[in-house]
C-alpha cells in the first residue's frame, strides 16, 4: 500500500508533525485513527500513533498482523 520510494514514518516524526499542526492550526491530525510506524517496541510489536483520550495523543503498540478500521496508512520520503 506504500508507494515505492516511500516508507512508514518513525513515531517521533508523526508525533512532531501532529503536535506542530495542532499548535499552528488547532486541528488534530489522526484524531480518530492510528498510524502504523516504523518503530517496534522491546517485544517486537509495531508502534502506532494517533487517536486522543484524556491524556492527549495516544502512542501504543500492536502486533504486525493486527487489522482494524481504526488503522490508517501513512508514508514519508526521507532524504537520502
Amino acid at each position: 500500500m506504500i508507494p515505492q520510494g516511500e516508507e512508514n514514518p518513525w513515531a517521533r516524526d508523526v508525533v512532531f508533525a501532529t503536535t506542530a499542526l495542532h499548535l499552528t492550526t488547532g486541528e488534530w491530525l489522526f484524531e480518530r485513527v492510528y498510524v502504523r510506524c516504523k518503530d517496534v517496541d522491546s517485544s517486537g510489536y509495531r508502534v502506532y500513533v494517533g487517536g486522543f483520550d484524556q491524556g492527549g495523543l495516544c502512542i501504543n503498540d500492536f502486533w504486525d498482523d493486527y487489522r482494524g478500521g481504526d488503522i490508517g496508512v501513512c508514508s514519508v520520503r526521507y532524504p537520502k
